[in-house]
């Protein structure tokens, strides 16, 4: 029974199993609940959770949603971090307005950390530098390979409907 695909060449169950080993559970346990194989033989189990990561397209995918994980670690982060950023300047604008009583010494220093904030006392020059390793360059021509396979056997048969 041919079960539908979705834009990665993979199930509905094999992207759970995808997703679930992303997070961190183990191979079988993870096909034990998806695939509800509670009664198999945890050999039988082992070996078919095996199979599926063995497979390019599931390494794939796994590989891209751990990545997808990080990403929204790092921008829950940042997020954060500008939090913080806005607050430490709303209390320096404060004590610059002398909304929050300070002597003229705090004063000054406050004037001078929120000068430092926007680089105003050094030549800055900020620079994007995306910095590209073998294993992003291997998973983009893997996703290549894999979205020009899925499109191949389309073109086929197009082509053997035009022929006959």
């Amino acid at each position: 029974m041919a079960y539908k695909k979705d834009k990665y060449g993979l199930s509905q169950k094999e992207q759970l199993f995808c997703q679930a080993i992303a997070k961190g559970e183990n191979g079988s346990s993870a096909y034990k609940r998806i695939w509800s194989a509670d009664s198999a033989q945890a050999n039988s189990i082992h070996t078919a959770s095996h199979r599926l990561l063995k497979r390019a397209e599931i390494r794939l995918r796994i590989s891209t949603i751990q990545k997808q994980i990080e990403a929204g670690y790092i921008n829950k982060s940042i997020s954060q971090a500008v939090k913080d950023k806005e607050l430490v300047l709303s209390k320096l604008r404060s004590i610059i307005n002398e909304d929050i009583p300070t002597p003229e010494s705090g004063v000054i220093r406050s004037l001078e950390l929120l000068g430092k904030t926007v680089a105003l006392f050094e030549n800055v020059t900020v620079t994007k530098n995306e910095e590209t390793n073998s294993e992003d360059i291997a998973r983009k021509i893997s996703e290549i390979l894999i979205e020009a396979n899925q499109e191949k056997p389309k073109e086929d048969k197009e082509e053997n409907q035009n022929i006959h």
